[in-house]
């Protein structure tokens, strides 16, 4: 069994582009015990020290992190508490979210299927994402939140014809065909895209939102430290999460779905070959509690690790005791990012890692592209 505490910084909802704010972050700590039942009397001992109600990094700031520093490592030593962290670039989700919808080969008749569903899909998504502008960003985000369908119809139509007009910038010939063909068929079938689909309902509006699917990353982050910790798929987890009304039975409903989706036919998902796998087949059960941050030690502490984690991550000067204290308390971290760089780099590595192709291998890979453009020829046809 074990206990995890979640917290986030950055919050901002649909507001994607608050420069002050451009980064939403997840802190995730984990232990094999309870802290809001082992730790209350030594965080109540640290809040008499400082002389407040309760840890709240924000407040306290840099001086008084400082005098309970050593406090702080001991309690992570005592416990054997373990941190992660998970964060999203929001401007880059609103363009993550536009190549998903408008490119989705299943929809678009004018896209491959190995354009969307294999790696050429980031190759193609970063190809995209580079003639993106601020604004561009922002006319497709609304447009995707726009619950009026002639408004939000409209505004695609423009964000993907001023991608028609920047696609020479690319230099690439393929992906201004095919990238091209895909725009032009969104543009003359732009209803059928549905693209502002999911605002209809406030409860899948929320699915879009960075917040949940951040906590997506969360929830696999868990799962990750679970396998690690060799806990059983009858063990029964808690998931301690910082009350806030807009997403937390979200949450609470994703954490259902994932565990709903363990015990099920298919447990084991990916969108076609050489594409990442979530593997759900196994996973431990994880039971979501909300509680105000002020009612739990582990909320109080998860706040304080991701205050500095998001200090370090902006690159804000710490003192010599704070260096010490985070390199013990980060030691074992890991972070994962949810943006256009961390895809950039993941799969510039993956394709640079590829061996050379064999003769028979370009030969097999020439007839499936022959196959893939005679079946989009019969739609573009059509326009």
């Amino acid at each position: 069994m074990m206990f995890f505490y979640v917290d986030e910084s950055g919050q901002t909802g649909s507001n994607l582009f608050d420069l002050t704010q451009p980064f939403l972050f997840y802190g995730i700590l984990s232990s094999h015990v309870n802290l809001d039942l082992l730790c209350v009397k030594k965080i109540e001992a640290l809040c008499r020290k400082l002389g407040v109600n309760e840890l709240h990094a924000s407040s306290l700031g840099y001086n008084k992190i400082e005098r309970i520093s050593e406090d702080i490592v001991q309690i992570h030593r005592d416990y054997h508490i373990q941190f992660d962290v998970v964060g999203l670039n929001k401007r880059d989700l609103s363009i993550i979210e536009f190549f998903d919808q408008v490119f989705d080969c299943e929809i678009n008749r004018a896209m491959t299927w190995s354009g969307y569903r294999t790696p050429l899909r980031y190759e193609y998504l970063m190809k995209i994402a580079s003639l993106f502008s601020s604004d561009l960003c922002k006319k497709a985000w609304y447009a995707r939140i726009n619950p009026n369908d002639n408004e939000s119809q409209a505004s695609l139509i423009e964000v993907c014809q001023e991608l028609l007009n920047k696609l020479p910038l690319l230099q690439d010939d393929r992906a201004q065909q095919l990238l091209g063909d895909s725009l032009t068929w969104a543009i003359k079938n732009v209803s059928e895209l549905e693209y502002n689909s999911l605002v209809r309902s406030r409860q899948n509006r929320l699915l879009m939102m960075p917040n949940i699917v951040c906590f997506q990353t969360v929830l696999f982050s868990i799962y990750e430290r679970l396998k690690q910790k060799n806990v059983t798929k009858s063990s029964k987890n808690i998931l301690v999460i910082d009350q806030q009304s807009q997403f937390n039975k979200a949450q609470k409903q994703l954490a259902k779905i994932y565990e709903t989706a363990s015990h099920s036919e298919f447990p084991i998902w990916s969108l076609g070959p050489g594409m990442p796998i979530l593997d759900l087949k196994g996973v431990p059960e994880i039971f979501p509690e909300i509680k105000l941050s002020s009612e739990s030690s582990g909320l109080m502490l998860v706040d304080l690790y991701l205050w500095l984690a998001t200090k370090i991550y902006a690159n804000d000067l710490l003192s010599f005791n704070l260096k010490n204290m985070t390199s013990y308390l980060f030691k074992t971290t890991t972070y994962q990012e949810i943006s256009l760089r961390a895809l950039d780099e993941k799969w510039s590595n993956f394709f640079k890692a590829l061996p050379h192709p064999t003769e028979n291998q370009l030969q097999t890979a020439e007839k499936f592209h022959e196959a893939e453009e005679l079946l989009r020829e019969k739609f573009i046809n059509i326009f």
